[in-house]
């Protein structure tokens, strides 16, 4: 009984050190800066003459202001539990103390950070997250409290110094007893420009992925089967290689995602095994802890809408999924006329589509390599990533390829996520040759549906219409509202309307699909951060 009392006694307060030496760290902060700000004791510094250069006191009291102000800061790492502010932390306590000492024989103020380093340096085992104190994230509340400190001790100097008259020479004047204005000017300036250049890093910096660590050619193969055997074609982008991949214990299952400094964005549901799901989110976001990340999904669907929202994250619709049911798809009738006359059209003259097995894909990768080559040059674009495939060998050799050939020519291609149950097909890269037709995508579009539909497949994914699907009533969230503005007044940068309705042409089924983040101010930095992996870099965005 004593024992289980004392286990929960000491998980409590092993709980509450980050926040209590969260706290201390703040308070000892906050007296080195009001300390550098308020005259010195005329007997210490008398006596400090004797014994050390003017110099040494200069730097002292510049070193221990300096200190105060990393102290606000490490506060916010140490509250996070970053193993990184536990080794500053403690670096600067002891700094702290000799500064304190050095510039003004501060013996109170020495002692009260003496004694907080006695009780900080047992408690190591508790700063278990791996993540960098250039990342960590600031909460409006916290940078607040940051300022408001800094100010503070900027009022009590004024205070102190309202009747020294300025003059020019006064940032450069030294002296024991008469040179504290001249230094509380000095450090007040250093200070200002410190703790802007950080907090002006800190909010504008964007979050860029850090090197991930790439599947190999096994993990690759592997994902391959398990994509295949899932619920949701998407799965089928692990193959691109570009992305991380967390296996469940029994590697039936993964996540695939990629890291920035602050989120760990996965892309779409967990792949595979649906009954490892639950298992497999926790691990995922016990891994975004120790780094102190926040987790994020991208494009999830429905169907697990609880998994996320049972771990804290709120959904943000992101646009509509469209498939069709192929049990019931038809060219003839009016609504597919354009179609079936294309069709028509490009088999009278000679065009036809085929389907390329692995043997075959790899045997003819020049020429879908030449095609793909020439359609980014005519669309002056850059390949993306992430949620989109690129072209790729490795990635393009794992799927098969629907052509649309001529005279044993390839004039376009598109490559296949094909689900082993049959319950869905779909496809993702599609790419034309500059000898290619017009509308020989449309050709391939119809014909690959079709092959699909005599090869007995369910349902035939066309994939997202981005933004789609918004609620237009005038209670609709604020989202809602940014979204369809986007959506009709857009066009300039993605041609939202056009997409829809050309997928509507098949009459499919649309289902939602979300963005599962972390609740509050984030979401713009969240957002900001999907558009920058899936760009490839900042500015790849705008090009």
């Amino acid at each position: 009984m004593v024992s289980g009392s004392f286990k929960i006694v000491h998980a409590t307060l092993r709980r509450l050190v980050p926040y209590v030496f969260s706290a201390l760290f703040f308070f000892a902060g906050i007296m080195l800066l009001v300390s550098g700000a308020l005259p010195a004791v005329p007997e210490h510094m008398r006596w400090l003459r004797t014994i050390v250069p003017i110099s040494f006191i200069e730097v002292s009291h510049l070193i221990g202001s300096l200190t105060g102000l990393f102290l606000l800061f490490l506060a916010r790492g140490v509250w996070l539990r970053l193993d990184a502010a536990y080794y500053a932390g403690a670096a600067f306590l002891a700094i702290g103390i000799i500064a304190s000492l050095a510039k003004g024989f501060d013996w109170h103020e020495a002692t009260i950070l003496g004694i907080s380093l006695i009780f900080f340096l047992p408690t190591a085992k508790v700063f278990y997250r791996k993540a960098s104190l250039f990342t960590m994230s600031f909460s409006p509340l916290w940078i607040i409290m940051i300022v408001l400190a800094i100010g503070w001790s900027l009022v009590e100097g004024f205070e102190a110094y309202r009747h020294v008259d300025y003059t020019d020479d006064l940032w450069l004047r030294f002296s024991y007893v008469r040179g504290d204005a001249p230094r509380f000017l000095r450090a007040t300036l250093v200070i200002s420009l410190v703790a802007f250049c950080y907090m002006l890093y800190n909010a504008f910096k964007v979050a860029v992925p850090e090197a991930i660590h790439k599947p190999s050619a096994e993990d690759i193969a592997h994902a391959r089967v398990v994509a295949g055997m899932s619920h949701d074609p998407v799965g089928f982008l692990a193959l691109l290689g570009d992305k991380s991949i967390l296996w469940s214990q029994s590697r039936k299952s993964f996540i695939m995602y990629l890291n920035t400094p602050r989120y760990w964005i996965a892309m779409g549901d967990p792949v595979g095994d649906v009954s490892e799901y639950e298992d497999l989110v926790w691990r995922f976001r016990e891994n975004a802890n120790l780094y102190a990340g926040y987790t994020v999904f991208y494009q999830v669907s429905d169907r697990f809408l609880t998994l996320y929202l049972d771990r804290g994250l709120i959904l943000i619709k992101m646009g509509e999924e469209a498939r069709i049911d192929l049990t019931t798809f038809t060219l003839e009738g009016g609504k597919m006329e354009n179609q079936r006359k294309t069709r028509n059209r490009f088999l009278k003259n000679g065009y036809t589509m085929r389907i390329l097995e692995r043997d075959e894909v790899i045997a003819r990768m020049a020429e879908l390599k030449k095609i793909s080559d020439s359609w980014i040059a005519a669309k002056n674009t850059r390949e993306k990533g992430f949620s989109l495939g690129f072209f790729s060998e490795n990635y393009v050799q794992h799927t098969r390829v629907a052509v649309i050939e001529k005279d044993g020519g390839i004039l376009a291609f598109a490559n296949l996520w094909q689900l082993d149950n049959h319950d869905n097909i779909s496809i993702d890269l599609m790419r034309y040759g500059p000898d290619a037709p017009a509308n020989t995508m449309e050709f391939l579009f119809v014909s690959t549906i079709l092959w699909a539909q005599e090869n007995g497949y369910k349902f035939f994914n066309l994939g997202m219409a981005p933004l789609s699907g918004m609620e237009e009533h005038e209670l609709a969230p604020f989202w809602h509202k940014i979204g369809r503005i986007i959506y009709k007044h857009g066009e300039e940068f993605y041609n939202f309307e056009g997409l829809h309705a050309y997928k509507s042409k098949f009459n499919p089924a649309w289902s939602p699909r979300y963005l599962a983040a972390p609740p509050g101010p984030r979401i713009p930095l969240v957002l900001l951060s999907c558009a920058v992996i899936i760009a490839g870099g900042f500015k790849n965005i705008f090009r």
